[in-house]
């Protein structure tokens, strides 16, 4: 018979999981001399919570799948994650991963299974917002954090403060300014030019990305962004925009950003829906006769290093190599 979540977590308390000595540890990272001399260290996250973790996290778990590529770029993929299967062929950014890296699929992002995180033993579970109400159980099954910035070079950082890895943190954001500010040199050119960046939310309605979308600032913000040029009108958050509504901003580029994949679909991203296509307004707006229409991975939306990065690719490339 099944045992309860309760007792499974008595028998985790008496085994020592909650100190993090069960299982035996991940593939070891690599941190900076400072990061692993600093341990003992105590952490807060963005809710109040303090931890204090003995010594260097092995086995992590993440409960929000686009930090799956947090832990990979800081050198420590987790044991675990919220819709692992899925994005670890759904995304670009991570299908070099999926037969390389075992990550054990722990659930629904906004309802993790706890029962199967008990069995991953982890010695450190990273949540977001979402998780807020699950904390309680959560801490009882490994020491717990939750961070919910909307800014992904922080977000890194908070990881990296739990794992020691301030320094690959470090590295992976400058180069990532290095990228962006290249790229951004490059697009000034096209400062003149608009931009429409959106989902394809069906029956003639785009979910557009707004001029102020804090996550996504890597689209339009002058400074720490790719300073894109939106069409006069659009929303500065997410925006709902009929098709009738894009013909009049008739934009010069549109980046349309997948969905994620299923089984079903064989984990290929959904990016303009049935119909949209073959609209004779569709087929009527400037960027579309000149070629200029362009799909972005789902990984780009995810507000995670390696999505930034490759937005910042994608876009430049489209636009500067077209």
């Amino acid at each position: 018979m099944k045992r309860s979540l309760g007792l499974l977590v008595a028998i985790a308390l008496l085994t020592g999981l909650l100190a993090g000595c069960a299982g035996a540890p991940a593939k070891d990272s690599t941190s900076g001399a400072a990061g692993e001399a600093a341990w003992p260290r105590t952490v807060e996250d963005d809710y109040g919570h303090r931890i204090t973790l003995a010594e260097k996290p092995e086995r992590v778990v993440v409960l929000y799948y686009g930090h799956i590529e947090t832990l990979i770029v800081l050198g420590h993929p987790p044991v675990g994650a919220a819709l692992a299967h899925t994005a670890m062929r759904g995304f670009e950014t991570l299908e070099r991963y999926a037969d390389k890296i075992e990550i054990i699929d722990v659930g629904d992002p906004s309802k993790p299974n706890l029962e199967r995180i008990l069995e991953v033993a982890p010695d450190l579970i990273i949540g977001t917002a979402t998780h807020t109400g699950a904390y309680d159980d959560l801490s009882k099954i490994a020491p717990t954090v939750l961070f919910n910035s909307e800014d992904w070079a922080a977000n890194l950082y908070d990881y990296a403060e739990c794992l020691g890895a301030e320094k690959e943190a470090e590295q992976y954001i400058a180069d990532v300014d290095a990228l962006m500010t290249d790229a951004r040199e490059k697009l000034s050119e096209y400062k003149d030019k608009t931009f429409f960046i959106a989902f394809d939310l069906g029956k003639n309605t785009f979910g557009a990305i707004g001029t102020k979308v804090t996550r996504q600032q890597v689209f339009f913000d002058d400074e720490t962004g790719l300073g894109l040029t939106a069409p006069a009108g659009s929303p500065e958050e997410f925006g709902q925009i009929a098709l009738e509504s894009l013909a009049e901003f008739d934009p010069d580029y549109i980046f349309i950003i997948g969905k994620l994949g299923s089984e079903k679909t064989g984990y290929e991203p959904t990016f303009l829906e049935a119909g949209t296509a073959d609209s004779n307004i569709w087929k009527s707006l400037k960027a579309v006769q000149a070629g200029n229409a362009y799909f972005l991975d789902p990984a780009c939306m995810t507000g995670s290093p390696l999505g930034i990065k490759l937005a910042i690719e994608t876009i430049a490339d489209s636009v500067v190599l077209h």
